[in-house]
């Protein structure tokens, strides 16, 4: 890593920054003129050759009215696309990990029911609430997982730590280095094992963009579609239906 990536990556999340604080920035600009208008007599001479008063503030209106259309139309996209990126660079080049991910300091949480397979036949026989560390977003790799194991009474069956936990195409995780911890029994130790499951990949992407990725990365002219995903997934898109009516609400404030 060079000494430049680090400017770099602050560069990237510098617009992200400007966002936070940019209708501070109108509202303390708008008042300082107003406040130089005022005391160099400017609005007094204005009056004074038959100007009102309201064509003073309807041209400052109309000026931030275009200034937060152009924001919210053009800056925004820029702003979510870099902020991104700059959250890409830092994961790569400053946690030294190999991709994208997210991660929570509470642990990324999904449950699914706990299928098994009995003469050919998918019984089940409960729930099993996984929770994971990391979660790398282009391949679903899940790293430092605990599966809790319950019967249909949510009584605890058993414990299995796992380093890796895969995604497979057919249905099934693939579970490598497993730590199974019962009650009452000595913890035993599998290389690998396939556990069945109905959570599809685009329902695990969703949920990891709904719940645990910034809505600062998701721009005005996609959120509508991230929300109607969303929602066709069951998922709750309440923070993202915020976002977006605050972008809308940008131009009039």
């Amino acid at each position: 890593i060079t000494i430049l990536m680090p400017l770099k990556i602050a560069i990237y999340s510098l617009p992200t920054s400007v966002e936070r604080v940019f209708q501070f920035v109108v509202l303390l600009a708008s008042a300082f003129t107003i406040l130089r208008f005022s005391s160099g007599r400017e609005i007094t001479i204005m009056r004074a050759s038959g100007l009102s008063i309201w064509s003073v503030t309807n041209s400052m209106v109309i000026t931030s009215f275009l200034v937060g259309v152009f924001y919210v139309a053009a800056f925004n996209p820029i702003s979510s696309k870099l902020n991104a990126e700059s959250q890409q660079l830092k994961n790569i080049y400053i946690d030294k990990e190999g991709g994208d991910f997210v991660e929570s300091k509470n642990g990324i949480w999904f449950k699914q029911g706990n299928t098994t397979i009995k003469e050919g036949k998918l019984y089940d026989d409960g729930e099993i609430l996984i929770r994971a560390n990391k979660v790398y977003k282009d391949n679903l790799l899940f790293k430092d997982v605990i599966l809790i194991y319950s019967d249909k009474d949510n009584n605890f069956i058993q414990r299995i730590n796992v380093d890796e936990l895969y995604l497979k195409n057919n249905g099934f995780w693939e579970a490598n280095n497993l730590y199974i911890i019962k009650e009452g029994e000595k913890t035993r130790y599998i290389e690998k094992m396939f556990i069945p499951t109905h959570l599809t990949k685009e329902f695990l992407i969703n949920t990891i963009k709904n719940t645990y990725e910034s809505v600062y990365n998701i721009s005005f002219w996609q959120i509508k579609n991230s929300i109607r995903d969303f929602e066709a997934s069951g998922l709750d898109a309440q923070k993202f239906h915020v976002r977006f009516q605050y972008l809308l609400s940008i131009p009039l404030l």
